[in-house]
């Protein structure tokens, strides 16, 4: 049986020394940024413009960093993954497992290429005019890319990842978004149109064939299930359920002393990782909202990326595309890192649970072995064998369709549960994020039932 400690180191008395500890957020963020953001949303806000400028403050403020508080908040109080958690509900929870979490290998696998084949057509954006971005040379650089990836999340460890990841997020995205904001002055009323909702409930209520085609925004801006949940490993990953005190045999857990200080840090760390997120993504909408749906500049296809750079280049200069390309390869060479490395926890823990058999391996064992199953996917769909073809816009909503609609739901409600069921009263936080995790999951069974209504459906990407 396991053995239970508890530990009463302090947390951190300043600000300097909290900003230390975060990192997962950051992590975090990184998943969410990404495809979602350069890729679909810049789409679907040249289609529709200021109808779609809500997206942002929606899918990351108001649904889904309520559901990742209460994943890490289990992981917080109670040692323990997310999966583990889901696995503590008896027979609802294999069940869970066997339906959320097991089919990951298989849409990993198949459709994990969309980030590096956006890598490719930035870096190719680069050398190539529109209509003449080379397939070639951008399977080759997606094929550099996943070699990369892989030598990260096998060869490393999780710190380097997490540096290169702040870096990149931080220094170049950010940045390079705001600078074309402010070139643009957008008016007052467009800022605020960012946190306007309204058009969800008028426009999009009214007219659910719009609601589906936005759902790819919806599903992958501020990430996916796959991103949310492994938040709970990151956690772990970190310390802050255990206060850096490493044990190989023991679980040890926060006294209930030292619990709030300690929680004070990792709200630090979430809502941190979702202003991120929410910043980044809000600029990179606001962007295209006012450049490319005026000029009907819908990215597609292999120039996908070329095509988005205009945001930048039409209020700066030419020059200016150059910054949304490296910015835009950089961003998408870090999301698979978060999220090879996600899929690759979530799955390996589900196996190591379902199957007692694999329990003499440890869970990192696992996930080397797994993130190397979907490298040779990638390679293997990068070079022709996936029916997507070699279009980043097309496998990321694919994979955006399963992972962010129905996989959010059940991330909601269970995420919900689990702190609800596990976790004691005094450590549960606010029930404002009860009830937040509560909304998004009834906002998430809209969008997917619109998309399943009027969109191509959830097994669209396997038609050629």
């Amino acid at each position: 049986m396991e053995k239970v400690v508890y530990t009463d180191i302090e947390a951190p008395s300043t600000w300097r020394e909290r900003l230390k500890l975060v990192g997962p957020g950051i992590v975090f963020a990184a998943a969410a940024l990404g495809s979602g953001e350069t890729i679909i949303n810049p789409h679907n806000a040249a289609k529709f413009g200021l109808l779609v400028l809500w997206v942002p403050f929606f899918a990351v403020l108001l649904t889904k960093m309520w559901v990742t508080e209460r994943v890490g908040r289990y992981s917080l109080a109670t040692g323990k993954t997310f999966v583990e958690g889901i696995y503590d509900l008896a027979w609802l929870g294999k069940l869970v497992i066997v339906v959320m979490f097991l089919p990951l290998i298989v849409i990993q696998f198949f459709t994990g290429q969309g980030w590096p084949l956006g890598v490719g057509a930035s870096i190719m954006g680069m050398f190539y005019p529109v209509g003449h971005i080379p397939v070639v040379g951008m399977r080759l650089v997606a094929s550099l890319v996943v070699v990369c990836i892989w030598y990260f999340l096998v060869m490393r460890e999780y710190p380097v990842v997490e540096k290169v990841i702040l870096g990149v997020v931080l220094g170049i995205l950010i940045p390079a978004c705001a600078i074309a904001d402010i070139a643009m002055l957008p008016s007052l009323k467009t800022v605020l149109s960012l946190f306007d909702i309204r058009p969800l409930f008028q426009h999009f209520a009214q007219s659910p064939k719009d609601l589906a085609y936005i759902a790819n925004s919806l599903a992958w801006c501020g990430s996916g299930m796959v991103g949310m949940a492994a938040y709970s490993y990151w956690v772990l990953e970190k310390g802050y359920h255990r206060a850096q005190v490493k044990e190989e045999e023991t679980r040890v857990l926060l006294a209930d002393r030292v619990f709030p200080g300690r929680t004070r840090v990792y709200l630090l760390d979430i809502y941190g990782g979702n202003v991120v997120t929410f910043l980044a993504a809000a600029l990179i909408m606001l962007n295209s909202v006012l450049v490319l749906h005026p000029y009907g500049l819908i990215p597609t296809g292999t120039d996908v990326m070329l095509i988005s750079a205009q945001q930048l280049a039409i209020p700066l200069g030419q020059w200016a595309k150059y910054l949304w390309l490296i910015g835009t390869a950089s961003t998408l060479f870090v999301t698979p890192l978060a999220y090879y490395d996600g899929a690759a926890r979530l799955t390996g823990d589900a196996l190591r649970l379902l199957f007692p058999s694999l329990r003499k391996y440890k869970l990192d064992q696992i996930r080397r072995v797994l993130v190397t199953v979907y490298c040779v996917g990638a390679l293997l769909m990068i070079w022709g064998l996936s029916p997507l073809g070699p279009y980043p816009l097309k496998v990321v909503s694919s994979y955006s369709y399963i992972d962010g609609l129905p996989y959010m739901v059940l991330l909601a409600l269970f995420s919900a549960l689990l702190v609800q069921k596990f976790v004691p009263r005094e450590k549960r936080g606010s029930v404002i994020n009860l009830l937040g995790a509560a909304f998004t999951a009834v906002m998430y069974i809209w969008f997917t039932w619109a998309f399943s209504r009027f969109g191509p459906g959830f097994t669209s990407f396997l038609k050629r």
